[in-house]
């Protein structure tokens, strides 16, 4: 359920997350709050583009916590600024999801590669055992 977090969060926490600067601040609370594939399915206000319906972010009511959050921090925090730096975490969280995609793919791959070529190694290598059976037992 969008509405409800798993565990309470308090503000001194959010701020505990920390960030040169309002948007990472905004970014690392975010990630705590949801993982990239929701804020993916999500824009600030809610929108419909190009048939594709997002979730409003702002119908949480998280915003005016994260606003306290950063205003606790940065000094010329505003809820316009955050509410500018939540939209963007938005607008590239599709974007992050398919870079991790892409990342776990080729990880994928790679320890594949790696199996296989280890398979073929430990099959040489029997090889090699057997090779010298033979020269034993055959002497």
């Amino acid at each position: 359920n969008l509405t409800t977090l798993s565990r309470p969060f308090k503000v001194s926490h959010f701020r505990s997350l920390g960030g040169r600067r309002l948007n990472h601040l905004v970014f690392n609370i975010l990630r705590l709050l949801m993982t990239d594939e929701l804020a993916a399915q999500m824009s600030l206000r809610g929108a419909t583009r190009q048939g594709k319906s997002k979730k409003s972010f702002s119908s949480l009511g998280l915003l005016p916590i994260i606003a306290n959050a950063a205003g606790g921090i940065f000094k010329d925090a505003t809820a316009v600024s955050v509410g500018l730096a939540v939209a963007e975490h938005l607008r590239h969280a599709g974007t992050r999801v398919k870079k991790q995609s892409q990342a776990s793919q080729q990880l994928e791959m790679a320890a594949g590669a790696v199996a296989s070529s280890s398979e073929e190694s430990m099959e040489a290598d029997d090889e090699d055992d057997f090779d010298l059976l033979d020269q034993i037992y055959s002497n």
